[in-house]
């Protein structure tokens, strides 16, 4: 900044960079999740509004997915089998969590969470508790990536 008598001060382009940065770094961390509860809450209303890009962006590679009895071996599998499915389940229920344990350990964390889901799909009325657990792993370059998922439900 440069001080010039009788003038208002001027703010070199490096200040200016500064200080949006300082304005706008908030913003950016906010999207970025900051631990395995926040990468879970992002998984479930990612599902509920259809976000494919949030989901796989969420989800390893080499995702292992358990549901129903049944297993994808990969994101790309859960994408083109499943992923359409429980978006449109996920999307027309409402769900509350009932309880939620965070286990983390080094670069590991395993959310279990126990959930309520009710309203209608496909003409069906649906009162259902379901538990998921997520088993995840921190990755440098991807900050926590979701490895595994066990859903079910009665």
């Amino acid at each position: 900044m440069q001080l010039t008598k009788g003038r208002t001060p001027r703010v070199s382009r490096c200040g200016w960079l500064l200080v949006l940065g300082l304005l706008f770094s908030p913003l950016v961390q906010a999207g970025a999740p900051k631990g395995p509860a926040d990468v879970a809450a992002r998984l479930s209303s990612a599902l509920a509004q259809g976000d494919t890009a949030a989901v796989r962006g969420l989800l390893a590679k080499d995702v292992l997915i358990y549901e129903a009895g049944g297993e994808e071996r990969s994101l790309q599998e859960y994408a083109s089998h499943h992923l359409t499915a429980d978006i449109g389940f996920m999307s027309s229920l409402q769900r509350v969590v009932l309880s939620q344990s965070v286990y983390q350990m080094g670069d590991g964390a395993v959310v279990a969470t126990r959930t309520r889901l009710s309203g209608e799909y496909k003409g069906n009325t649906v009162d259902s508790r379901g538990t998921e657990t997520l088993v995840m792993r921190h990755r440098d370059e991807g900050g926590w990536k979701i490895v595994h998922i066990h859903w079910s439900s009665e």
